[in-house]
């Protein structure tokens, strides 16, 4: 008798463990920071998640597959760094219900609130990490792993990507411009952005249309930026307005312009008594000869309103 009923409590605490083990714990957890940042800039990284049921057992910051920091309430101490390549915290807020603590250079700052240190079902939460200046080994795939606690330790990971750029010092330069330029000429441009990361977008604009680049070629420098040039090659009929516009992905942008002179076409010449003489020229003498109401001179106006002499 006393063995079957210790059986079916066997049995009874079996089935409650296999359900609870399918009954999620932790909801909406969420990872938050601007997706791109500018080198050398401070960061804020939020965590949030919600908790059922269960109290939590520890919150963790990843980037790529390396931990760089957690928070495990039954660890002493429950907060913990990690030397992670291109990450320096500058401090990490942990609130949980009531509950804040606040960690500056790895060191304990402030617990205002002690009556909830137990974190016993707590249903919501926040770990906000501060990190310091940024740089181009900052950039990557970040995450952040809430487990909640036994019996069902449940687990849910969150991830964000990081971009980092560095901005160009100075606008882009153009080299290549003529001071004149003949009607049909080919221009022979070069447009030059200058230590970027990631390598710059440039785009050329003709008479305010876009026109699509000859070439492209980048460097990349000692430094490990990016230096990019753009090639134009493309053939003009009059004056015209050339513009190369520099930009990294939607959050920087430069231009620098010039206006491209085209000299007109020399007038056409024509022979008169076996002689080559420029249009105006046959008018000067045309009409200082005496002749200028004879048919020559009128074929010659005519000829010019038409442009044929062209």
């Amino acid at each position: 008798m006393l063995k079957s009923v210790f059986l079916r409590l066997i049995l009874i605490n079996v089935w409650i463990s296999v359900e609870r083990k399918g009954v999620k714990s932790i909801r909406n957890v969420l990872l938050d920071f601007p997706s791109v940042v500018s080198i050398g800039e401070p960061l804020m990284m939020t965590c949030q998640f919600s908790l059922e049921r269960e109290s939590l057992y520890s919150v963790k910051m990843y980037k790529g597959s390396k931990e760089f920091l957690h928070y495990v309430p039954e660890f002493s101490p429950p907060y913990g760094e990690y030397n992670v390549r291109g990450i320096e915290v500058r401090s990490t807020n942990v609130s949980l219900n009531q509950m804040q603590m606040l960690w500056e250079n790895k060191e304990f700052r402030s617990l205002p609130l002690l009556t909830n240190q137990t974190n016993n079902k707590a249903d919501q939460g926040v770990l906000i990490v501060q990190l310091e200046k940024v740089n181009l080994f900052s950039q990557g795939l970040y995450g952040c792993e809430v487990s909640a606690d036994s019996p069902s330790w449940d687990t849910r990971i969150v991830r964000r990507r990081l971009h980092v750029l560095v901005e160009p010092k100075k606008q882009p330069d153009i080299k290549g411009v003529e001071s004149m330029y003949r009607q049909g000429q080919n221009l022979q441009l070069t447009c030059t952005s200058q230590n970027t990361y990631p390598a710059a977008n440039i785009t050329w604009y003709v008479g305010g249309e876009k026109v699509n680049e000859s070439g492209r070629s980048t460097v990349k420098e000692t430094s490990g930026l990016i230096t990019t040039h753009s090639f134009l090659n493309q053939s003009i009929n009059h004056s015209v307005e050339v513009k190369c516009l520099s930009s990294l992905w939607t959050h920087h942008y430069q231009s620098k312009n010039y206006v491209l002179l085209v000299k007109d076409p020399p007038m056409a010449s024509v022979k008169t008594n076996g002689t080559k003489q420029s249009t105006s020229q046959v008018l000067l003498s045309a009409s200082s000869g005496g002749f200028a109401d004879s048919p020559t001179l009128l074929l010659l106006l005519c000829c010019m309103y038409l442009g044929c002499l062209y």
